[in-house]
């Protein structure tokens, strides 16, 4: 599974953030991406295959669908060594999830800041 829409936006971390997944193999990054779905997804990047992967290893699914947002997600930034993720999108706070998709924190933006 993925997003239903276009890709809006990536970030990529070559941190392993395996030590913020509980119970997960080790993975040599994570890539995140926007979509117009106004999804977010956490995909594991595997160097040794040079591809993404799935939680199995083999097949490639995200990882965790970040939701919570009612518009394309415009940007994103995940952190490996904090093991997050920061999204926007117009019309919808910030947010802030963990990469295995709680969400930590909501930020609204004030009314005279625009996209």
């Amino acid at each position: 599974f993925g997003h239903r829409d276009l890709v809006t936006c990536i970030s990529i971390t070559d941190v392993n953030v395996s030590l913020h997944i509980p119970h997960t193999r080790l993975a040599d990054g994570i890539i995140v991406t926007g979509s117009r779905d106004a999804t977010v997804c956490v995909w594991d990047w595997n160097g040794k295959l040079q591809r993404v992967t799935g939680i199995d290893g083999k097949h490639a699914s995200a990882r965790s669908v970040l939701t919570g947002h009612v518009g394309q997600v415009e940007c994103v930034h995940v952190s490996g060594e904090q093991g997050t993720v920061i999204s926007a999108s117009r019309g919808s706070p910030i947010l802030l999830h963990r990469v295995t998709g709680e969400l930590i924190r909501s930020i609204k933006v004030p009314a005279h800041f625009s996209t």
